[in-house]
């Protein structure tokens, strides 16, 4: 009942909304040209909050509006070393079940992602994405870090809500793309509703990353 509520609050922002802004899938979103950039997160990569800031992706090559896999240079601050870390990623992105598409048929689209590390440099620590994108419009989306969600115990009634990554696409200009009010509006509310946020950290911080990839 709870987790319905959740929706049914989002889903009502949409309705108000639908004229002005476009709903993307996951694919749509990452296979856009543009750098990407994840400003919170609600769940703890190994090592303390400040080996892992400054986290951005962009898009390495070409891509396949066929097969749905594009592969994309992660890269990221660890401020204990001020170095920076990088890793080539291949992104294979996947529509869910013909019983999950039924039963949630706004997220029909190629809105899951499975991973493989390609190349990286010595040190890189973060995990490969391992996705389900919830929410995705032109400048934003919110993203559950499946590998960080924690399943529901059987019999319970309880539904964990899931860890989340608040990405924003961003311009290549040197400054970040805030995107339509609207848009940002909706990511940043279902971000606070429907993911688990008992811990958020904020992982780029314009001062301190400066833009120095």
């Amino acid at each position: 009942l709870f987790a319905y509520s959740v929706f049914t609050q989002v889903g009502v922002k949409e309705v108000r909304t639908r004229r002005i802004t476009t709903k993307l899938d996951g694919w749509e979103f990452f296979s856009q040209d543009k750098k990407f950039l994840m400003l919170q997160r609600t769940y703890r990569e190994t090592g303390g909050v400040n080996d892992s800031l400054c986290i951005m992706a962009e898009r390495d090559g070409d891509l396949s509006n066929t097969t749905h896999d594009l592969n994309m240079t992660f890269s990221y601050k660890n401020m204990t070393y001020i170095n920076t870390l990088t890793a080539k990623v291949h992104m294979q992105f996947f529509r869910g079940s013909e019983k999950f598409r039924a039963e949630q048929p706004r997220l029909a689209g190629y809105n899951f992602v499975n991973s493989t590390f390609l190349t990286c440099t010595p040190g890189y620590s973060l995990t490969e994405p391992y996705w389900k994108v919830w929410y995705a419009y032109r400048s934003c989306a919110v993203v559950e870090a499946l590998q960080w969600t924690t399943v529901r115990v059987p019999g319970s009634s309880v539904v964990p809500k899931p860890q989340c990554e608040y990405w924003i696409a961003d311009t290549y200009n040197g400054t970040i793309e805030r995107g339509t009010s609207t848009q940002r509006r909706m990511c940043e509310s279902y971000f606070e509703i429907a993911c688990n946020t008992t811990t958020v950290q904020e992982v780029y911080i314009p001062e301190v990353c400066a833009y120095s990839h």
